[in-house]
């Protein structure tokens, strides 16, 4: 895809993210990160072929959110949200302007919403089951 790429390699569960706005075939620095990557458990990367949102450094995924508990939510997508109205109230605090971002918001709320019922993270089980009911 034309219009950028990330990279999120997690070093002591944080997330190190790495965007550019070209085609990772014409990167020039893309190629060495990938030579000198750090041992990691787990790696995204994303390409970017923009069709919400326009072509500039914000807009580029992985976008990053930390929920009210403390742990670090990384998301990327590819595709077009056709029916996401609810998602529009994001658009003032998004820093970009993708409906991907929105997404990422929008599960924070859900998460942060069922956390602060409890006061306490989520488990990994109520986690996955607010995710799930947030996509449905």
């Amino acid at each position: 895809h034309p219009n950028g790429w990330g990279l999120a390699t997690f070093e002591n569960g944080e997330p190190n993210v790495r965007t550019e706005m070209i085609s990772a075939e014409k990167s020039g620095i893309l190629p060495e990160l990938v030579h000198s990557l750090p041992d990691s458990k787990l790696l995204l990367a994303h390409i970017r072929r923009a069709t919400i949102g326009g072509v500039k450094p914000e807009n580029c995924h992985p976008f990053v959110r930390t929920d009210v508990s403390g742990r670090t939510w990384t998301l990327m997508h590819n595709g077009t949200i056709f029916s996401g109205n609810e998602l529009n109230r994001y658009m003032e605090i998004q820093n970009g302007d993708t409906d991907s971002e929105r997404i990422l918001l929008y599960l924070m709320d859900r998460i942060n919403q069922k956390t602060d019922r409890t006061g306490l993270a989520l488990s990994l089980e109520k986690r996955i089951e607010t995710v799930e009911e947030a996509i449905r």
